[in-house]
């Protein structure tokens, strides 16, 4: 949805919030009226905010539990702006 509202993007940001909590607070205040108002010029109405919950990383050779476990890894993501 990002080419439609690019303001949408930002939710895609990793390490964006400190916890799950921290994002309801955001999504449900006015940040996150802000960004669903957004959609309201592309002829859409942004009802609410679908949760997918953590993202995951897991590799065949060894757990990631912190950002340094990424180190020498190759990641295969979605395109996004």
């Amino acid at each position: 949805m990002g080419h439609v509202a690019p303001i949408l993007n930002v939710l895609a940001l990793p390490f964006l919030f400190r916890s799950v909590d921290h994002l309801y607070k955001v999504v449900d205040g006015p940040i996150g009226d802000e960004i669903l108002g957004a959609l309201e010029s592309s002829g859409l109405i942004g009802l609410t905010f679908y949760d997918s919950g953590a993202r995951s990383i897991y590799t065949a050779t060894r757990p990631v539990n912190a950002i340094d476990d990424l180190r020498g890894l190759r990641l295969r993501i979605q395109q996004s702006s």
